[in-house]
């Protein structure tokens, strides 16, 4: 004897949709979307917070490039090319550059001219060292006064 199949009749009520499901209400919605918005604002100022690292990698990849582009100016050139530090930052009169550092770097030059670092040709290189530090952070720029080679040490 073959049996019949049982129908299970699903029993729904006005809270439940079809699916199964039940709908949110205003007041669950509202404090989803304030969770949400809270987690963004955290989430926007962390990434508007630079870390010291960044502000220090960022400037001295910036210095070395223009202490590179200095270099290669004087060279092509045959002139003297002057990277003069202030207070502020550094001018590079001849490439028409005027960088500022950010207020809060500490920047030490410690060079052979009064004026910053001075390159004259391929055989005249002048030695120098440029320290930035932030915090416990810091980068050490250093332009070899034999080689004239320009490079990141820390």
């Amino acid at each position: 004897m073959a049996k019949k199949a049982a129908t299970v009749k699903m029993q729904t009520s006005e809270k439940y949709n079809r699916f199964g499901q039940r709908g949110l209400t205003l007041v669950e919605l509202l404090f989803v979307l304030s969770i949400f918005s809270f987690t963004t604002l955290i989430a926007a100022s962390a990434i508007n917070t630079r870390s010291p690292r960044l502000v220090i990698d960022q400037t001295a990849e910036q210095l070395v490039t223009d202490l590179k582009r200095a270099r290669l100016e004087a060279q092509q050139s045959g002139e003297r090319v002057a990277v003069m530090r202030s207070d502020a930052g550094y001018l590079i009169s001849s490439l028409n550059l005027d960088r500022r550092f950010q207020r809060d770097l500490n920047i030490e030059w410690a060079t052979n001219s009064v004026e910053g670092i001075v390159f004259a040709d391929q055989f005249a290189n002048p030695g120098g060292r440029i320290e930035i530090a932030k915090n416990r952070r810091r980068a050490v720029i250093l332009v070899h006064a034999i080689t004239g080679k320009i490079e990141r040490i820390e």
